[in-house]
C-alpha cells in the first residue's frame, strides 16, 4: 500500500513538474519577443540621450533637407509640395525654432497659396526652364492645408502673434477656405474631402488619414463662424462606420451618391486603396492629438479598438509591417519608419508597454555618427519616425 501510495505521489509530482516546465516554456515563447525587445530598447536608450538625437537629427535635417531654409525639395524631379512644407513647420515649432519656422511658412504662403478663389496650398509646385515655381496639377491636397494651418495655431500658441508674422491673422483665411471648399454633408454627417469634389462622377473619394477632431478643435477657436465642432463629431461617425473589425482603416474610401454608401475605393484611387498601409496608418496620430490634447472619450475608444491589433503583432513578429487588409492580415511584409511611427502614437495612447520596443525600431534607423535619419530622399518615412522619437522624448 506505501508502495502504491508512493507511485501516486511519484506521479503526480512528474507530472506537475511537466506542467509547470511546459508552461514556462509557453510563456517564454508567447512573451520572449516583448521582453527582448524591450531589454534592446533599454540597452540602445541607456547610452543614448534621446532628446539630444531628436535635436541633433532635427539640425541635420534642418542643414540638408530644407533648402534655403524655407523649403523641402524632392531631390527627383525639384518639386515642393504641402505636405513636406507642412510637417517641416510642425517640427520647427516642436524645437521652438521660430527662425525656420517663419522662413518656411512665409515662401510657402508667397509661392503655393495661389489659387484665384481661396487661400488654400497647391499641393505641388516644380521650377520651369527659368526657375519660376508653377503649380503642377492645380489642386490641393486638403492634409497639407491642414497640418500647415496646425502648425500656424501651435506657433501662436507657443510664441504669440505680435512678431514679424500674425499667425492668427493668417489662419482666418486659411481655414474659412477650408471650410468652405473643403468639408461637405454626406448623408448628414459633414465630412472632409481630400481635393475638389468628385460628385460630378457619382461619388466623393475620401481619404480617412486626413480626418482630424482635435485639428477641427483648435480651429474652432480662431475661425468660430465656422462649424468646427459639428466636423469634430461627425468625423468619429465616419471614421465608425468605416473601420474594421480588428480597428483599421483603408489608406482610401468612397462615398457613392447612389446608395448613400461608402465602398471601396481600388478603382477609383489604385491597387491598394483599400488596405492599411502608407496613409491609414496617421490616423492614430491624428486622433492621437485629440486624446492627448481633449481626452476625449471617442478618440480613448478609437485606440482602444486598435490594441489588441498592434499588440498582437508585436508579440507574433516583433514588428509591424507595412501594409494589411482589412482582417489584419499581412499584404505587404516591408518595414518602414512611418508605418512604426503609426502603430506607435496608436498603443502609445493606450499607455500599452509594447509602445516602448517600437521606439527602438526607430533608433535603430539612426546613424549616432552623422545623425542621418532614414533615407535621405524619403522626407515622410524620415519625417514620421522622428515625429515619434519626438512625443517620446517630450517634445510638443
Amino acid at each position: 500500500m506505501q508502495n502504491k501510495k508512493y507511485f501516486y505521489k511519484s506521479n503526480i509530482f512528474l507530472v506537475s513538474l511537466v506542467l509547470i516546465i511546459t508552461s514556462a516554456f509557453t510563456l517564454t515563447t508567447i512573451f520572449q519577443p516583448l521582453v527582448d525587445a524591450q531589454v534592446g530598447f533599454i540597452k540602445k536608450t541607456a547610452t543614448v540621450n534621446l532628446k539630444k538625437v531628436v535635436q541633433n537629427t532635427w539640425n541635420y535635417y534642418k542643414q540638408n533637407s530644407i533648402k534655403d531654409n524655407n523649403k523641402v525639395v524632392d531631390r527627383n524631379d525639384k518639386s515642393v509640395n504641402s505636405e513636406a512644407q507642412s510637417y517641416a513647420m510642425i517640427r520647427a515649432v516642436m524645437m521652438n525654432d521660430k527662425n525656420i519656422f517663419d522662413k518656411l511658412y512665409s515662401w510657402t504662403k508667397q509661392y503655393m497659396q495661389v489659387f484665384p478663389d481661396n487661400k488654400l496650398f497647391a499641393y505641388k509646385i516644380r521650377p520651369d526652364s527659368e526657375g519660376n515655381y508653377t503649380n503642377v496639377d492645380m489642386m490641393n491636397a486638403t492634409d497639407g492645408d491642414l497640418d500647415i494651418s496646425y502648425a500656424l495655431v501651435q506657433a501662436d500658441r507657443k510664441w504669440g502673434s505680435n512678431g514679424t508674422t500674425n499667425y492668427a491673422n493668417e489662419l482666418k483665411d486659411i481655414l474659412n477656405s477650408i471650410f468652405q471648399f473643403r468639408v461637405l454633408e454626406l448623408n448628414n454627417k459633414l465630412t472632409l474631402l481630400p481635393f475638389n469634389s468628385q460628385k460630378w462622377k457619382g461619388l466623393e473619394i475620401l481619404n480617412p488619414s486626413y480626418f482630424s477632431p482635435a485639428h477641427y478643435k483648435l480651429f474652432s477657436g480662431y475661425n468660430p463662424s465656422n462649424n468646427w465642432g459639428r466636423l469634430a463629431n461627425d468625423t468619429y461617425d465616419t471614421l465608425e462606420a468605416i473601420r474594421s473589425n480588428v480597428g483599421l482603416y483603408p489608406d482610401w474610401i468612397v462615398y457613392d451618391y447612389n446608395t448613400n454608401q461608402f465602398r471601396d475605393a481600388q478603382g477609383e484611387s489604385g491597387q491598394g486603396a483599400h488596405y492599411f498601409g502608407y496613409d491609414a496608418f496617421r490616423i492614430f496620430w491624428r486622433i492621437g492629438l485629440d486624446h492627448a490634447m481633449f481626452r476625449t472619450p471617442r478618440a480613448t475608444a478609437t485606440l482602444q479598438k486598435v490594441k489588441d491589433f498592434y499588440e498582437r503583432e508585436m508579440r507574433n513578429n516583433n514588428v509591424v509591417y507595412a501594409q494589411y487588409n482589412q482582417n489584419g492580415e499581412v499584404t505587404n511584409r516591408g518595414i518602414d519608419q512611418a508605418i512604426i511611427s503609426g502603430a506607435y502614437f496608436g498603443l502609445a495612447g493606450n499607455n500599452s508597454s509594447y509602445a516602448r520596443p517600437l521606439l527602438n525600431k526607430l533608433l535603430e534607423k539612426i546613424d549616432l555618427k552623422t545623425n542621418i535619419y532614414g533615407t535621405y530622399e524619403n522626407y515622410y518615412s524620415k519625417n514620421w519616425g522622428w515625429f515619434a522619437l519626438a512625443d517620446y522624448a517630450g517634445y510638443k
